[in-house]
């Protein structure tokens, strides 16, 4: 819970004036989806570009609604232990109308900052990992470890640490060390990182002439056709942009079925699309596919071009 919360409370010390200068805009959606955990709203959204997932504060919203939302940060793989779920991708955020606490806005439709809480000390020990410098300061209220963004400070400089959230009982994986109590912040003039964008893959060659199938078709052969490239026409049926670098997309031709699960196949590809697009896909089949976090493919065809119909 602790490093749940650590997590949350990271993405979320990014202002929404940074998250603007970050150039991410708000994003309109209908609530396709919604999870409660650890006092977050996680929201499935069907926006113009696709699904997305958001976390907001803690809110009453219905599945049906039509909401906005202010990101804060984009964080990718991101992992809750509380829900046992990795996100791909997902928008830390506020309701548009929504304080950034969860604490209704008064008087303005711009969501609010949280208010600052600072810890000030002489800097006893200072160690570093992660991307990360953690310091073990000596206050007025006794010695506590803090952690910020890798900074040059020496010890026994005095420091004060902004937008301090207290987590109890975090281990650092990196230092292989456990903390029973350290506040996450930042020093003066430093802002939390944001998440390290995700290098798109160059797109995959098809190996000799690609070989034109149906859905079904391509579920029935994939043991056989595993490496080679493929030809697939079909309606798009799902789009999710942005995501390890890749757009994806689902395509039915109207071939095989829900009980056999062959009359859809999943696509990424560097193009963009729209649901209800008629598109002609050319990549390197995959045959049982797993990208980890519990994401597998029957048949996935990847680094694709992608052609519409006209």
């Amino acid at each position: 819970m602790a490093r749940f919360r650590l997590t949350l409370a990271l993405a979320l010390a990014v202002s929404t004036a940074a998250a603007a200068q970050q150039g991410l805009p708000a994003i309109s959606g209908k609530v396709q989806e919604t999870l409660e955990s650890g006092g977050y709203t996680y929201l499935r959204l069907s926006a113009s570009k696709g699904d997305v997932w958001a976390a907001v504060p803690k809110t009453q919203v219905s599945v049906g609604q039509t909401i906005q939302i202010q990101p804060q940060t984009l964080m990718q793989n991101f992992t809750s232990p509380t829900l046992k779920r990795q996100f791909p991708q997902i928008y830390f955020a506020t309701l548009v109308g929504q304080a950034a606490q969860g604490a209704p806005a008064s008087g303005s439709s711009a969501p609010a900052a949280a208010p600052e809480k600072g810890i000030s000390g002489k800097v006893l020990e200072k160690v570093s990992g992660g991307g990360y410098s953690y310091l073990l300061l000596k206050t007025a209220e006794g010695e506590i470890w803090a952690a910020v963004p890798e900074a040059k400070t020496a010890v026994g400089a005095t420091v004060t640490v902004h937008n301090a959230s207290d987590h109890d009982g975090f281990e650092s994986k990196t230092l292989k060390r456990r903390f029973d109590r350290i506040v996450f912040g930042t020093l003066d003039g430093q802002t939390l990182p944001p998440p390290a964008p995700v290098k798109a893959a160059a797109p995959a060659a098809p190996v000799g002439k690609a070989e034109v199938r149906t859905i079904a078709q391509l579920h029935k052969d994939k043991a056989a056709l595993a490496g080679k490239a493929v030809t697939v026409t079909g309606k798009v049926v799902k789009f999710t942009g942005g995501v390890m670098g890749k757009n994806w997309l689902h395509l039915r031709d109207g071939t095989g079925s829900d009980e056999k699960k062959d009359n859809d196949v999943a696509v990424t590809t560097q193009a963009d699309a729209a649901m209800g697009d008629q598109v002609t896909v050319t990549g390197v089949l995959a045959a049982d596919k797993d990208i980890g976090a519990g994401y597998h493919f029957d048949a996935l065809i990847e680094d694709a071009s992608l052609a519409k119909a006209r």
